[in-house]
């Protein structure tokens, strides 16, 4: 009889256990992988607004800025303090556009100006644009606040946007997107916001394992 009674009891143990194991693999387990890129030059202009003018947006990948602003690269828009909503051929703020693959849940940003004259590292305002796949994500005002980079040749800023809420897919996920960045100084300094190049490696990495900087919430 105990021996009976034992195997009943394995019996109700096994039945729920399956159960539960089909229920969970009927859905999706999205995992978010992490993915440092940097902003590279477009065109034949250092100046990026003329490039824009020209139908051509920089945009990021993964492969590191190729050398030193001495050997003659890298590359920057010049962000002047000028009314932004004026019809103008030339826009006269920082814009990247360019490509996320899979899962996506944040991402952090990582800026370099080039110093004010007066070198002061106050807090600043700026007006961040955010769109994915033609969708607005965000669009407001954000304060940075600087940093002088290693190589004292720029002040650096960073920044996380979360909430981003792309879990659609089982792993990593394939699925790409069109992520565009605009960044406006606001009513502060003006701002030369420069990348491409060892000394100002800046660039976008999805899915950071910690957040950088000062965080916000897309909308």
């Amino acid at each position: 009889m105990r021996r009976g009674l034992l195997v009943a009891l394995s019996g109700l143990l096994v039945l729920p256990l399956g159960g539960v194991a089909t229920a969970t693999h009927g859905g999706i387990h999205p995992t978010f992988r992490a993915e440092q890129n940097f902003f590279h030059c477009v065109g034949d202009t250092k100046v990026q607004n003329l490039s824009f003018a020209q139908g051509q947006v920089p945009s990021w990948n993964t492969t590191p800025p190729p050398g030193s602003v001495q050997a003659g690269n890298g590359c920057g828009y010049w962000d002047p303090l000028i009314n932004n909503n004026a019809p103008s051929p030339v826009p006269f703020y920082a814009l990247w556009r360019g490509k996320s693959t899979g899962n996506l849940k944040n991402f952090s940003v990582e800026l370099h100006r080039l110093l004010p004259a007066s070198g002061a590292t106050l807090p600043n305002q700026f007006v961040l644009f955010v769109e994915v796949d033609g969708e607005e994500r965000f669009n407001g005002n954000i304060v940075l606040t600087p940093t002088v980079s290693s190589s004292n040749a720029s002040h650096k800023m960073q920044f996380t946007l979360q909430n981003l809420g792309y879990a659609t897919e089982d792993g990593d996920g394939t699925q790409e997107r069109t992520i565009t960045l605009r960044l406006t100084s606001f009513n502060e300094t003006q701002s030369i916001w420069v990348f491409d190049t060892t000394e100002v490696p800046a660039g976008i990495t999805f899915n950071p394992p910690t957040t950088q900087g000062e965080v916000f919430q897309a909308t």
